[in-house]
């Protein structure tokens, strides 16, 4: 059964097939240009609640998006049928939208220069050798070992476990063609705890590529469990200036913020707080940002970004001001500067720090503050940079933890929180696009009781 779900060689270079014979085709039709992108992806995934079977699901999807330019005007069509019939109606409509859109001086195919014609094997595609029935009964012993290692652990949201495999192709008429294998693995445990009739939720997860760099279930079980035990009884504090300690997993969505602010779409139009930043101090002189899109097995590689340009190892930040902005051949010629490989986002930033410390240590720096591990809220203005969420964690007191914390929010300037980051933890995340360990902020509002 685990055979069902592996995509082969044949159908790989069908899939290749298809999309250079239209782009062929998209030829005969007078196109100044095409491209083209298709994928297969396969898989599976369960779900377990209470030692019952939740879900079990298979997916088989395909599909293909192609692009047409007349000179500066394109049209785009997207289908998921492959046969011939069903992808000329898409080029069909793909060109008749074109004819009907402005000219945009900056609308074009990336110049061929800047294509990865020499990519590398990203080693990225790993299959799992786990039959369905396999991974319900994983999913069954990942729930009853949290459940048994806590009287206080009384209820569970699931166990989840998710295979996927897939193949891409990007093709345009600049005879460009590439491809490459990825999968991915994912198990997470949603466990629940309760003490005075009252309930907190927390869970735990592994992502990789490849299916033995998964942490055991065994593992996710006890730190689900742990962690919502943890949050029990929270309490609310008062209101003032507080240092503010962003668990690593929280912490990458504050450098994805800066992410964010840096990419072409939100320069060119104007709705960026970092306007016009570049060779300017926006981090800490001890931080550096570097990208590592070749990084094999890990989740944010790929060979070349969703235009077919080449991307490489490069430091966004380094000592703290800004390097590049991440731009796709649009922004670019917007911008009146060169694409950056950037076209479908960054690829694997680690935030590197001359030196990082255990959290322990942190928590003593900090004497007293909130230790933030969950963030609730959509409160992030990227055109101002004002930062406004609601926040759970647990209160440091005199450098220990002393209790749980929520309902409380936290407040300030994203471009002034990113220069008050005064230590860098030593537990970096992994299980996203940007790796970093815990932040410590010097100082934000905190409004509480």
């Amino acid at each position: 059964m685990t055979q069902a779900i592996v995509i082969n060689d044949q159908e790989a270079q069908d899939l290749i097939h298809t999309v250079t014979d239209l782009i062929k085709q998209a030829k005969t039709k007078g196109v100044t240009d095409i491209e083209v992108a298709a994928s297969i992806n396969r898989g599976y995934g369960v779900e377990v609640r209470l030692n019952e079977v939740d879900k079990l699901e298979y997916t088989n999807d395909k599909g293909l998006a192609l692009t047409v330019y007349f000179g500066h005007r394109k049209g785009s069509a997207s289908s998921s049928d492959f046969s011939s019939s069903a992808l000329q109606t898409a080029l069909e409509k793909a060109c008749n939208i074109a004819h009907y859109t402005h000219e945009d001086p900056c609308v074009g195919m990336i110049e061929p220069e800047y294509l990865a014609h020499d990519y590398p094997n990203c080693d990225l595609y790993h299959t799992w050798d786990l039959s369905p029935q396999q991974a319900i009964e994983m999913a069954k012993e990942c729930e009853q070992a949290g459940m048994a290692s806590d009287s206080k652990i009384t209820n569970s949201e699931g166990v989840s476990i998710d295979t996927t495999q897939g193949f891409k192709v990007f093709a345009n008429s600049k005879d460009f063609v590439g491809s490459y294998y990825a999968s991915q693995h994912q198990i997470c445990a949603i466990l629940l705890a309760s003490e005075n009739h009252l309930m907190e939720r927390d869970y735990e997860f592994s992502v990789a590529c490849d299916p033995s760099q998964l942490n055991s279930p065994m593992d996710i079980a006890l730190k689900a469990a742990a962690k919502a035990v943890a949050r029990l009884n929270p309490r609310r504090v008062s209101t003032g200036k507080y240092p503010i300690l962003f668990k690593a997993d929280v912490a990458r969505g504050i450098l994805g913020h800066l992410m964010s602010a840096i990419q072409g779409g939100r320069l060119y139009r104007q709705a960026s707080f970092l306007q016009d930043s570049l060779g300017q101090q926006l981090l800490p002189i001890a931080l550096t940002l570097e990208e590592k899109p070749h990084e094999l097995k890990a989740i944010g590689s790929a060979p070349f970004d969703t235009e077919g340009a080449a991307v490489r190892r490069r430091e966004l930040i380094s000592n703290g001001i800004l390097q590049t902005y991440c731009l796709d051949s649009y922004a670019a010629r917007k911008l009146k500067m060169t694409p950056t490989g950037h076209s479908g986002g960054i690829h694997n930033v680690d935030c590197l720090c001359e030196q990082t410390y255990d959290l322990t240590e942190i928590f003593k720096t900090m004497q007293n503050g909130l230790l933030v591990t969950e963030l609730m809220g959509q409160g992030v203005n990227l055109v101002t940079g004002d930062y406004s969420r609601e926040a759970s964690g647990f209160w440091i007191e005199n450098g220990e933890i002393a209790y749980p914390v929520s309902g409380v929010t936290i407040a300030g300037n994203l471009r002034e929180m990113l220069q008050q980051i005064i230590a860098v933890g030593n537990d970096v995340d992994k299980r996203g696009n940007i790796r970093t360990g815990s932040l410590l902020i010097e100082s934000m509002i905190l409004a509480g009781a």
